[in-house]
């Protein structure tokens, strides 16, 4: 998609072609999702090119025709600023806050979590605050639980448990924001990739979510079976194996029919099995580390391959 998007470019500027404001919005939302490789992480090469691309597209721009049109395309450009997480990105989104801020229209909710998005990924996170406290003030229908969740979000790519605890307690308790099932996947993520598995397991996080809601979203059932298996690799008790039994049971159809996820799910499940076994402690940590983003993007990819029962998440794992 990224070399077919480039491709595009360069023939609509040797042919002079100028893109209209939708046009232009499709851009930039596909260049922003291109950065990305297969396996969902960000393609460095592309990340380093995404503030230039964005720009010379946005500099030919003219005006929108209305306020819909010019909210679509500064939620685009703004998003091109989250995804580039450098300098550059942070720069050009505060350009582009302040144009925004010159103009006419009034700018929407998606327009603010995108900006608010940039910012926490920069990690200015004083300003994000206060950007957070006076919109909450005024009761501005941006402090929803969609925008809850594209923070954290930044902040587990941030791997930063800490700030995700801080957002998580504010929006909760001092906004009244009521998170959606995303919200709960992600702050379970931001708190897994930081390698605090008993903390992402915790009543705080999948207590709150309603079973059979959980069980239907194919990216919960699987971050949370990887969750109980680790959980279960430290501390085989019956009632760790009892909870990670109930999981594979309960997540398996939606599992099984998310095309994205059958492979996960598989792995999951034969590193359960080798739970199962009378011989636990020749099951290492390495053979149920599995769910890609445990694997390859967490803290956890970089512990000592631990024996099974160990006990190494700490004795609370077998409570």
């Amino acid at each position: 998609m990224w070399a077919t998007l480039l491709e595009i470019r360069s023939l609509q500027q040797e042919i002079g072609v100028r893109m209209d404001p939708i046009g232009r919005s499709i851009y930039l939302t596909a260049l922003a999702k291109s950065a990305f490789g297969a396996m969902c992480g960000v393609v460095p090469d592309r990340q380093r090119q995404l503030v230039q691309l964005g720009k010379d597209v946005w500099d030919e721009r003219d005006p929108s025709p209305d306020a819909l049109n010019e909210n679509i395309e500064l939620n685009a450009a703004l998003t091109v600023c989250a995804v580039a997480r450098n300098n550059g990105g942070l720069s050009w989104a505060r350009d582009l806050w302040r144009w925004a801020g010159e103009q006419e229209f009034e700018i929407d909710a998606l327009p603010y979590c995108a900006y608010a998005s940039v910012l926490e990924t920069c990690q200015q996170h004083q300003e994000v605050d206060d950007m957070i406290q006076a919109a909450a003030m005024s009761g501005e229908l941006w402090i929803q639980d969609v925008t809850l969740g594209a923070l954290i979000n930044a902040a587990a790519e941030n791997k930063d448990w800490q700030r995700a605890n801080v957002l998580w307690r504010r929006w909760t308790h001092e906004y009244g924001v009521l998170p959606d099932l995303i919200a709960y996947n992600i702050m379970s993520k931001a708190l897994m990739v930081c390698g605090r598995v008993l903390d992402a397991l915790g009543r705080r996080i999948w207590d709150g979510v309603c079973e059979v809601e959980l069980n239907g979203n194919f990216k919960s059932v699987i971050d949370r079976a990887q969750l109980l298996l680790i959980n279960c690799h430290s501390s085989p008790s019956q009632q760790n194996r009892r909870r990670l039994r109930e999981a594979l049971q309960s997540g398996s159809r939606v599992a099984r029919q998310a095309k994205r996820a059958a492979s996960e799910w598989k792995k999951i499940r034969n590193a359960a099995q080798l739970l199962e076994g009378s011989n636990i402690e020749s099951v290492r940590f390495r053979d149920v580390l599995v769910e890609w983003k445990a694997k390859h993007l967490s803290d956890m990819k970089d512990w000592e391959n631990h024996a099974g029962g160990s006990q190494y998440l700490g004795e609370a794992a077998a409570l």
